[in-house]
């Protein structure tokens, strides 16, 4: 698990100038290793309550994203 929290913050540019809110994301990430196979299965997601995250200002906010991975050990 992982919290994040940003504060509210100016944000200048030569096409846009206006403040980006505070931001709080959730993140979480699980693994299963396959020992015989020398791999791992992971799984998680990136602000898991989809609170609304604007990064910049004047582009869209980002939800939720989730994935699914492979890890091979390879020796």
């Amino acid at each position: 698990m992982n919290y994040r929290w940003v504060a509210a913050f100016l944000y200048e540019y030569t096409f846009a100038t206006g403040t980006v809110p505070q931001a709080q994301t959730m993140a979480a990430q699980v693994g299963y290793t396959l020992k015989s196979l020398h791999t791992t299965l992971q799984a998680g997601a990136t602000n898991l309550f989809d609170a609304p995250n604007l990064q910049v200002y004047g582009a869209p906010s980002i939800g939720r994203i989730g994935y699914v991975g492979l890890l091979f050990d390879i020796k």
